[in-house]
């Protein structure tokens, strides 16, 4: 228990970055499912730039690092092409 007024704010303040930061993981493992399930080509690639998109900005607000999210964006495009491959 926050016994200073200094380490009762900050119990406020980690609360508040950790929904926050759940809230955009939580955005990139939706985005994630989405990705894999599509019907058409067309839509796999709309899928996937929408993916590439939530895992960028996740990026940008250090909820995960640059190099981890290079790392999800080619793993994602590497299973998608391989899925739409197999759809023609």
């Amino acid at each position: 228990m926050a016994n200073t007024k200094q380490a009762k704010k900050m119990v406020k303040k980690i609360k508040k970055r950790t929904e926050f930061n759940s809230w955009w993981k939580k955005r990139v493992k939706d985005a994630r499912k989405n990705a894999l399930n599509f019907e058409t080509a067309e839509a796999g690639n709309i899928n996937i730039d929408t993916y590439k998109k939530n895992v960028d900005k996740a990026a940008k607000h250090n909820i995960i690092s640059r190099n981890k999210a290079n790392r999800l964006k080619s793993q994602m495009s590497k299973k998608v092409n391989a899925k739409i491959a197999t759809l023609s």
